[in-house]
Order: structure tokens, then C-alpha cells, then sequence
């Protein structure tokens, strides 16, 4: 990241903790902050990307005033559309929408935090998962680097298979960025009636 990019970001960021967070000035230096990081990563495709995202972030913006719980389709909707725009495989897509629907409304990220979330998803490439098996018999899964969203439902389903083979339903995960949002995993498994809960350790999550 160059000095000129590095400037930038440090001056929208003071403007940002000047500015009240649902100001529309607020949201003006929130792009120009995700468009910096954009284009000071280095990667020229993703930088070409921004005004695709910028609509993106935009949408996500207006997810402030759409709290209440009798609006839940329409936040599925518009975080189905901003996964998507992140660059989400087709057969990930409705994975990563119901994890970023939880992110959202559970304490997990929240919706202050979904931009840097969203950012985080499109950075992240789809790759293999290594599996291997300790001498303890925990399940230790490599996830290569990618975000939490994408893999956090097959994860719950490996755990759920261990626990039914082993009666030990538990899986050590790295190589993880965002790890907190893991966290989404407790309402991954509610839907299905089941309980999780995803804690951080000295070797991954």
C-alpha cells in the first residue's frame, strides 16, 4: 500500500469518527474508506470491481432502517444481492447469504460492521479445505484463507457427522479470516434444532 493511499485512509477514518454513524456523510466517507482499501490491496481485478461494490455497500447502507423483524425478507434480499456482488460462487450463494443474515442480526458482526465483512468476503477465494485427524480425535480443518461464510454450514455438517460417529462433535478450524464470525454457527444450528457454539484457541477456532 502506497504512502498517498495510506494518507487517505487515515483522513477518512478521522472524518468517520467525527461523523454520527447514520449521517449520509458518514456513509460518503464509508465508500471512499472501502474504495482506498480497494485500490492500495494491489490487485488491479479487484480495483476494477469498485463500482459494482459501491452499489453494494450503498445497498447495505439502507439495512439501518430495516431492523424490525417483519423485515427480515427484504434484508435477505439485499445481502443475498451484496454476497453476489462480492463475487460469491453460485453454489455458495445461499450459504453465505443465510450466514451473513445471522452475522447481521445475532451478535456477531452486526450491521455497523457488515462493510468490512462484505470486504473481507470478496477478497477471499473459494479454495479445497485440507481435513486431517489429531491424535486426540479432533477433526483439524485448514480452510486455506477463506471467510468464515462460505464454509460455516459444511463445517456444522462435519461436526454434526462427527458427533454421530464419535459421539464428539467437535472440528479445529484455520487458516480463517473474520474468525469471529464463526460465531454464526450458533444460528446455523438452531435452525436445524440442534446447538453450537464456536469459541477461539491457541490453534484456530
Amino acid at each position: 500500500m502506497t504512502p498517498p493511499i495510506r494518507a487517505a485512509l487515515n483522513e477518512v477514518l478521522s472524518q468517520m469518527t467525527q461523523l454520527d454513524i447514520y449521517s449520509p456523510g458518514w456513509n460518503t466517507a464509508m465508500l471512499r474508506f472501502h474504495q482506498l482499501v480497494l485500490e492500495g490491496g494491489g490487485n488491479e481485478l479487484v480495483a476494477a470491481m469498485w463500482p459494482s461494490f459501491e452499489v453494494a455497500l450503498q445497498w447495505l447502507a439502507g439495512l439501518g432502517s430495516l431492523r424490525g423483524g417483519e423485515h427480515l425478507r427484504e434484508i435477505r434480499l439485499i445481502l443475498e444481492r451484496l454476497v453476489q456482488a462480492a463475487g460469491v460462487a453460485p453454489g455458495l450463494l445461499f450459504a453465505a447469504r443465510d450466514a451473513a443474515v445471522l452475522s447481521a442480526t445475532l451478535p456477531v458482526a452486526g450491521f455497523a460492521n457488515l462493510p468490512a465483512e462484505i470486504a473481507a468476503l470478496a477478497a477471499s477465494a473459494t479454495k479445497p479445505a485440507r481435513l486431517s485427524e489429531g491424535q486426540d480425535g479432533v477433526l483439524y480443518v485448514d480452510i486455506a484463507g477463506q471467510h468464515p461464510w462460505l464454509v460455516a454450514e459444511a463445517l456444522l455438517d462435519l461436526a454434526v457427522e462427527r458427533f454421530r460417529l464419535t459421539g464428539r462433535g467437535e472440528v479445529l478450524v484455520r487458516g480463517a479470516v473474520s474468525q469471529r464470525e464463526f460465531g454464526v454457527v450458533a444460528g446455523l444450528a438452531e435452525k436445524h434444532g440442534l446447538a453450537a457454539t464456536a469459541s477461539e484457541t491457541a490453534d484456530g477456532m
